[in-house]
């Protein structure tokens, strides 16, 4: 990824990325990067390329996306969040682009809940290399 790159998101998302997250995905270590890419693009922990991050970044804020959540309620995704990475299973991984010190959110497409996933980013990424290592590892398959 590119500044190219990161002045097309924000300008379809019409969102300013947080500096942390921008220089992650500005210098997204190779070898992590490799890892990543043994899962299909749309199931990414974090995604890695500006036509995924644009790509679920657009739906969520099409007019017509609403949910609803565990109260009832039909609701819209925050605008102020920025969609950053997703489980396969229809949850999100996404930042409040207000914050300066932002959590890694979780929303979760069962009832449109959001909760904190990782207390930063930094902590997200050990998180989810810890866990894909282990799904790797899982898939081998070793007498």
């Amino acid at each position: 990824m590119n500044e190219r790159d990161i002045t097309r998101i924000e300008k379809v998302t019409q969102i300013p990325l947080p500096d942390g997250y921008r220089e992650l995905i500005l210098q997204f270590p190779p070898e992590l990067k490799a890892i990543l890419n043994l899962r299909p693009k749309d199931e990414r922990d974090i995604f890695t390329d500006a036509a995924t991050i644009i790509r679920w970044n657009r739906f969520f804020r099409s007019p017509d996306y609403e949910y609803e959540n565990s109260y009832g309620e039909i609701c819209t995704f925050p605008s102020h969040h920025i969609v950053i990475g997703a489980n396969g299973g229809g949850d999100f991984f996404h930042l409040n682009v207000k914050r300066k010190r932002t959590p890694v959110l979780f929303w979760c497409h069962d009832d449109g809940e959001i909760s904190v996933q990782s207390k930063n980013l930094g902590s997200f990424i050990q998180s989810v290399f810890r866990s894909t290592g282990e799904l790797v590892a899982d898939r081998l398959n070793l007498t």
